[in-house]
């Protein structure tokens, strides 16, 4: 899949961006309404999708869970290429524990 969305939408880069995008837009038509999936029974993702049931709202309330940053002491990073990486399981957390 992605040897042929780089072949078709991106092996020759289109001029602008709005062109690009276009391209990606009907590769993702493409692919989802005229292309069959072996992983689908040879079926088209638009022929076996089926639309959930499930309500979802429009928005969400603050999740319990916020972003936060906090420091890691220096002798826990490791250096790469010169520079510090972050670790993200180091630098967020749930602050209601």
């Amino acid at each position: 899949m992605h040897r042929t969305l780089k072949r078709e939408t991106a092996a020759l880069p289109a001029f602008t961006l709005k062109e690009q995008q276009d391209r990606f837009d009907e590769f993702r038509r493409c692919s989802n309404r005229e292309r069959p999936h072996e992983a689908l029974a040879v079926k088209t993702p638009d022929f076996v999708y089926v639309a959930s049931t499930r309500a979802y709202p429009l928005f969400y309330e603050k999740s319990h869970m916020e972003m936060s940053s906090k420091s890691v002491p220096y002798e826990k990073k490791e250096i790469l290429n010169g520079k510090a990486p972050i670790f993200l399981s180091a630098s967020c957390y749930a602050t209601n524990r």
